[in-house]
């Protein structure tokens, strides 16, 4: 990876971690929050947030990526963690995401 693309993928980053912020924040006001769906919850990030706003709150996680499932399971997020991506639809779906070219996950 060149200098260009570390630095590319680090603003990346810092904007995801910045958009998980708002989420977590845009429930963060509200009372007795029991089930949370975190759907692409890649390595945990937004669970973590969660799990610091909401201790008693259940966590769904859904994350199709062995990889950043693997990074999910070993953080300190809690929650239930599934193996599955989330569509509209059943399917198929290739290079769900374009930095992972080996991703593929089916949607039932």
């Amino acid at each position: 990876m060149n200098t260009s693309d570390t630095k590319q993928a680090q603003r990346d980053r810092r904007n995801a971690e910045h958009e998980m912020e708002i989420d977590a924040y845009r429930v963060a006001g509200r009372q007795d929050v029991r089930t949370v769906v975190d759907v692409g919850a890649y390595v945990g990030s937004f669970t973590r947030q969660i799990n610091r706003l909401y201790p008693a709150a259940r966590v769904l996680a859904f994350e199709p990526n062995p990889d950043s499932r693997a990074l999910l399971l070993d953080s300190r997020a809690i929650a239930t963690v599934y193996p599955y991506a989330v569509a509209g639809a059943a399917g198929t779906a290739d290079r769900l995401l374009g930095h992972i070219p080996s991703c593929t996950a089916r949607v039932t």
